[in-house]
């Protein structure tokens, strides 16, 4: 198995690897047009003969933030390790690109808290509810002023630091 960057002929690939998980319901199905779009975000695992069995995208939204989404696995190879070997892959390109905190949304927190994620509060006040405190890092603000995307609510917010 090998992870590497998504190029424009995974497109159609990450499309057919999320949709082919459209029963969980933690997963947003990403149209193609958002894929495409966003292409640069994506990692995708290759089997032997270089298909694409999974994907992950890794949203960065500042210089010390990322949100990691669209984490999905063909379902005739889940359990291999597969979404392991993304994640490891995801954490270890956010530290080359110096980003220091990872969130997401999902409604399996307890699958990421292995990866060192953890639930953060949700305050209306503050974006995906982190306190106040949490939106510094050494005195300067976490935050971008414009927040890309405030996903859906009813998934626990999650947070890695590095």
């Amino acid at each position: 198995m090998k992870i590497e960057s998504a190029t424009i002929a995974d497109a159609q690939a990450i499309v057919s690897i999320l949709a082919s998980n459209k029963t969980d319901t933690g997963l947003f199905q990403e149209p193609m047009t958002e894929v495409q779009k966003n292409l640069a975000d994506f990692l995708v695992a290759r089997d032997a003969n270089g298909g694409a069995v999974a994907c992950l995208g890794l949203h960065r939204d500042s210089n010390e933030l990322a949100e990691v989404y669209g984490v999905a696995v063909l379902p005739k190879v889940q359990g291999c390790g597969i979404g392991a070997m993304l994640m490891r892959e995801c954490k270890t390109r956010a530290v080359a690109s110096h980003i220091s905190l990872l969130w997401l949304a999902t409604v399996k927190p307890e699958y990421f808290s292995r990866y060192s994620f953890r639930p953060i509060s949700r305050p209306t006040q503050v974006p995906l509810g982190l306190s106040a405190t949490d939106c510094t890092l050494d005195s300067r603000p976490l935050w971008p002023a414009h927040f890309h995307d405030m996903r859906p609510a009813g998934r626990a917010r999650l947070l890695m630091r590095r």
